[in-house]
């Protein structure tokens, strides 16, 4: 436990900043970005009807917070409130259908 050299790297006078998505209205869902930087991206997700999306080279993680769905790929995936799920890049294109809000996490 370093207690002390933890305590002398804090930056104190650190002013974080909360800011309001803006969300793009697309057919059958809209999307803000609520994360991004080197490492990671995060989108918020709201599906009204469907969302189509594929990996883009790297695994997609979703984290459902509100509602319920399908994941539709070669089978229907049953999606409900407090679910994430992890779409391999190799999947290809894959829908998800319903009334929900989702977490998108990509690297």
């Amino acid at each position: 436990m370093h207690i002390d050299k933890a305590l002398d790297v804090i930056d104190y006078d650190f002013e974080g900043k909360v800011l309001k998505p803006i969300f793009i209205e697309l057919d059958g869902y809209n999307i803000a970005k609520a994360v991004s930087c080197k490492y990671f991206n995060v989108d918020i997700i709201n599906v009204k009807e469907e969302f189509k999306d594929k990996p883009n080279n790297s695994f997609i993680i979703f984290t459902t917070i509100e509602g319920e769905g399908k994941l539709i790929y070669d089978r229907d995936y049953e999606i409900k409130m407090g679910d994430s799920f992890l779409i391999p890049a190799s999947l290809g294109e894959f829908k998800i259908k319903g009334n929900l809000t989702l977490l998108k996490t990509t690297a």
